[in-house]
């Protein structure tokens, strides 16, 4: 039988995703052009996969006049690429978006390729910003003509 080698995986920068893992909640902030601002308990819980391969990150909220929103996001480092990927599921797409980025300044930040959603083509920026107590900091920025706007922040945090 054939000698069979395992992929070597990027192990010491998977590790750099650990702030992700476990259980989360905090009140998301959503702005949408031309409406106020909502604000809504959002949860978080974050697991490495058995082989350690990725994190996968479920998200869940119950958002005031439009509903139920849930994402599903898997996290990885891609040593061809020299950067963290990420593809995100969701209530709000029929298409995956897809993320590149790095850290910054302790920050993860992620890109997406423009992806087609039910308000026209998107593209999305996500910053993660691991907290020192415990938890993070997620911002969601939209591209548009004048740059980056802000569509939704919130602080997630362990449960006490």
């Amino acid at each position: 039988m054939a000698d069979v080698s395992r992929i070597e995986f990027p192990i010491v920068h998977l590790q750099q995703l650990d702030f992700l893992l476990g259980d989360g909640a905090g009140v998301v902030s959503r702005y949408e052009a031309g409406e106020a601002s909502a604000h809504f308990k959002g949860f978080v819980s974050g697991s490495r996969e058995s082989c350690d391969r990725y994190v996968r990150v479920d998200y869940f909220a119950d958002v005031p006049t439009w509903g139920v929103d849930t994402h599903r996001s898997l996290f990885t480092y891609s040593p061809g690429s020299g950067c963290y990927k990420c593809w995100s599921f969701s209530t709000e797409s029929a298409e995956p978006a897809i993320f590149t980025g790095q850290f910054d300044q302790g920050s993860l930040i992620m890109i997406s390729e423009p992806y087609e959603t039910p308000q026209g083509l998107q593209r999305l920026r996500q910053s993660f910003t691991p907290l020192a107590s415990g938890g993070y900091f997620y911002l969601r920025e939209r591209w548009n003509l004048e740059g980056w706007t802000k569509h939704c922040s919130v602080t997630f945090l362990p449960p006490a």
